[in-house]
């Protein structure tokens, strides 16, 4: 017989790997009271992007825990891993006592994706970031160069504790300089799409989202501070970017414009956006086989963000997209009985406004504070905007439950 201790303990473990693998407040605080009442047990929960507090038992004599979570990066395939734990204990088909084993199997699990690999991604993803910002195919390079540079800067810094306080900093100089390096001794290119295209995956624009969500649906603690730590994260590159320039003041002057071709069909936006798909999969750990449906969501997003772009405008278009991304990520989560954040948190990347915000940052780093609050209006707006999308497509057609 399963212990109400044993029951308890489960759930805990659940809230700190759901925490670490990058499930938002709503969808934490959600899983853990229904994970506790398939338990028998009754819970209230409350989570912020720092901590986790979840109190047992009936008013007035609950049993309170209070957990310090460091917040983690995306996992996507451990998420899927811990949802079908938590799904087969609700059904009584694996006691509380393995399934707390089978949790700590999965902490225990190396990543399926080698580092290489993931490095590799990152220099791909910063190429396709390039294109899509209006660079040419020289920029292109010069960008996946860089990416790769800051993929493996920011593995070395983050194996120290102390260090990974500076992996947003460091990243923004070193591109800074880089890109100006590479247009001065290598060949001339457009300097700023491709320091946005190197850093783009550093960009918080994925956090600045999650925290309107969480803001609108009143999860105002947790939102206020997810959105203060992607803002800091922003300031970060900003600032690191804006000493990286200051090697502008002992080399020759930039060149006019870069080389290449810059405009690009149907048919290479298509496979530009596929492999963006891949990469993104890789990046956020997903499984192999989830890779495709990834790739279907990405395409979904950005294709239905620019239609709605076309008929409303660019600041709302992205509610279309995110809209036609939500129900598709819905229908695949019934379908497979999987999160519908594994392909909903890729596909949100390419649409997410923190390339906006980091360019507003640079804009009042460059003394156009009129601009950079102007764009940062704008970034909010888009966020709202993909926010709105993924609520109205959870109306029309839910998820399953959350679990």
């Amino acid at each position: 017989m399963e212990t109400a201790t044993e029951k308890r303990a489960f759930v805990l473990e659940l809230g700190r790997l759901l925490h670490e693998s990058g499930a938002s407040a709503g969808r934490l605080e959600t899983a853990l009271r229904g994970a506790s009442a398939e338990l028998d047990l009754e819970a209230e929960v409350f989570s912020t992007p720092t901590g986790l507090t979840v109190s047992f038992g009936e008013m007035g004599s609950q049993q309170t825990s209070v957990m310090r979570v460091v917040p983690g990066e995306v996992h996507l395939e451990k998420l899927a891993m811990v949802d079908a734990v938590a799904e087969r204990v609700a059904a009584g088909e694996l006691s509380v006592r393995d399934g707390r084993a089978e949790l700590r199997a999965i902490v225990r699990a190396p990543n399926r994706w080698p580092r290489w690999l993931m490095i590799v991604a990152q220099i791909v993803i910063a190429a396709g970031a390039a294109r899509i910002f209006g660079g040419s195919l020289g920029d292109a390079v010069a960008a996946s160069v860089l990416g790769g540079v800051i993929a493996a800067l920011t593995w070395a810094l983050q194996r120290n504790e102390h260090s990974a306080y500076l992996t947003d900093f460091g990243a923004g100089a070193v591109v800074a300089a880089g890109a100006l390096a590479w247009d001065r001794f290598v060949f001339p290119i457009s300097e700023y799409p491709v320091t946005l295209a190197a850093i783009i995956v550093l960009i918080p624009g994925l956090t600045l989202t999650l925290s309107i969500s969480e803001l609108a649906t009143r999860h105002l603690v947790s939102g206020t501070a997810r959105l203060m730590g992607g803002l800091m994260v922003l300031v970060s590159l900003g600032f690191g970017v804006a000493i990286g320039r200051q090697l502008e003041r002992v080399l020759p002057p930039m060149a006019e414009t870069g080389p290449g071709v810059t405009a690009q069909g149907e048919l290479g936006q298509a496979i530009a956006i596929g492999l963006l798909g891949v990469m993104l999969a890789i990046v956020f750990r997903a499984r192999p086989r989830d890779i495709v449906p990834v790739v279907l969501a990405v395409s979904l997003g950005v294709y239905g963000a620019r239609f709605g772009a076309s008929i409303l405008s660019p600041e709302l278009g992205p509610a279309i997209g995110a809209f036609v991304l939500g129900l598709f990520s819905n229908a695949w989560s019934r379908l497979r009985r999987q999160p519908a954040a594994i392909t909903t948190i890729p596909a949100l990347l390419p649409l997410v406004p923190g390339s906006i915000g980091f360019t507003g940052l640079n804009a009042m780093l460059t003394d156009d504070t009129m601009t950079g609050v102007e764009t940062f209006f704008t970034m909010l707006l888009v966020g709202v905007s993909l926010v709105a999308g993924l609520l109205l497509a959870n109306v029309v057609y839910g998820p399953r439950k959350a679990v």
